[in-house]
């Protein structure tokens, strides 16, 4: 079964699911068209990309004008789907990296690390295959690659930063987001929609690193 859909994916048939954000399924089987009612907003995120502006920023501005965000659009054409309110860093990061904007297919961005293993790892960028044409394009490729530039300069300066170790645990109470700390250095979890939106409640939330820690410790410890 396995190899019949790696065979469907060589050919460029799109057997991934849901279709990304900015098109929709086909009439025809294994295939998508753009869907007009959100692909202006794929192509404005990128043009923003290009024109050197943050993706923190781009967020921003789509939180800033109420446009719904693709999970958001997902649940009004689908249906029965938690939805995000706010964009962020990684919806918006999401897109200008997603090759599948410029017609072209990645067929396999991850591999298991051997075989009976359900680990996977990410293919390398420059060592993944490329099915050139296999859908109508949003966008154009030299659109697509002045973009991700600004997606690379941001990759670089966050590689080697050390994770606290409560990130991926603690979350909003208002808006569900995760809280996020930025620095070592800093001494407060704050709420991550705050940075992409000026929601009143979330700008509110200040979390002391090591109040939480103590309270969790208090926790957890055995007399």
């Amino acid at each position: 079964i396995k190899t019949a859909v790696d065979m469907k994916k060589l050919r460029g048939e799109y057997v991934y699911g849901q279709a990304p954000y900015g098109y929709k399924k086909g009439t025809e089987k294994n295939t998508i068209i753009i869907d007009d009612n959100v692909s202006e907003i794929v192509r404005r995120i990128f043009h923003m990309a290009e024109d050197g502006i943050t993706v923190s920023a781009i967020a921003k501005t789509l939180n800033e004008e109420n446009v719904m965000t693709p999970s958001m659009y997902l649940e009004k054409v689908r249906g029965k789907y938690k939805p995000s309110p706010y964009w962020s860093y990684e919806s918006v990061k999401n897109i200008i990296v997603n090759r599948i904007y410029t017609g072209d297919t990645e067929p396999f961005k991850s591999q298991v690390i051997k075989i009976g293993s359900n680990k996977v790892k990410q293919i390398p960028y420059g060592e993944r295959i490329v099915i050139p044409d296999t859908h109508e394009a949003i966008i154009s490729r030299e659109t697509y690659f002045n973009a991700r530039k600004i997606i690379k300069s941001t990759e670089k300066s966050k590689r080697n930063i050390k994770q606290p170790l409560l990130s991926g645990y603690l979350v909003c109470g208002c808006c569900g987001h995760k809280l996020t700390k930025g620095r070592t250095t800093n001494k407060n979890w704050l709420c991550a929609s705050a940075r992409y939106t000026d929601a009143r409640e979330c700008s509110h939330i200040r979390l002391n690193e090591a109040m939480m820690e103590e309270k969790l410790l208090a926790a957890v410890k055995i007399d």
